[in-house]
């Protein structure tokens, strides 16, 4: 199982910081950035423009998009890549136009493609013709917006869901858990056999982030 550290902040000092913080970490490789517009919630962070004078290492990128339409934001994310390794784009599906043209703008980009499904946005939401498509799928366990909610144990269930459907179409598919993960929970996430996980403020938020990490990391093995 894999580990994202999340980075969701309207402060570029912050990004940096963070960034720092895990970039001694062996087995980190990849970061979620969080992006927030202020439409799909109340809340706003940094954009992907903002982002082209960090240093981000031989860190590759994960880019969240919590926004009203995330083809725009995916499209600003491809004209800047030249500044930072991206790997996946993944868009939450509530507010998005079209599910299609935003994974066939990523496919015809060369970037790998990924929806997010709020907490309580069933994965039927996803039509099958896209399911297939998907590089990666990633479950809200809080309802998307803030770092620092409770994880809800409801979606455990909806993993084993999608986990029975990509079996059947898209068995490659990464499945990744974000929201609320932390010590006290991640041993269950990695009973239930999901690809990753995207951890924020329990990374953050701990007094000994190295060590953090490290507990973190027996179960990623």
């Amino acid at each position: 199982m894999n580990i994202y550290p999340a980075i969701l902040t309207y402060s570029l000092e912050t990004v940096q910081q963070q960034v720092d913080l895990v970039k001694n970490s062996r087995d980190i490789k990849t970061l979620q950035i969080d992006i927030i517009d202020g439409y799909f919630v109340d809340n706003l962070t940094v954009t992907p423009m903002d982002l082209v004078d960090i240093t981000f290492y031989s860190f590759n990128l994960d880019f969240h998009l919590m926004t009203e339409e995330p083809l725009s934001f995916a499209e600003e994310i491809v004209d800047h890549k030249a500044y930072f390794a991206v790997r996946t784009v993944i868009g939450q599906i509530e507010k998005m136009s079209s599910q299609e043209i935003f994974i066939s703008f990523l496919e015809e980009k060369e970037v790998k493609k990924g929806l997010s499904l709020d907490m309580f946005t069933p994965h039927e939401e996803i039509m099958d013709s896209v399911f297939k498509r998907l590089d990666a799928i990633q479950l809200m366990a809080i309802e998307a917006g803030e770092q620092g909610q409770e994880f809800n144990e409801l979606v455990l269930q909806k993993i084993g869901e999608v986990q029975y459907r990509a079996e059947k179409i898209n068995p490659n598919l990464e499945i990744i858990i974000d929201g609320g993960v932390n010590l006290e929970n991640i041993e269950r996430i990695a009973d239930a056999s999901v690809d990753s996980v995207g951890i924020g403020s329990a990374i953050w938020k701990s007094d000994n982030i190295a060590e953090t990490l490290e507990r973190l990391q027996k179960y990623a093995r």
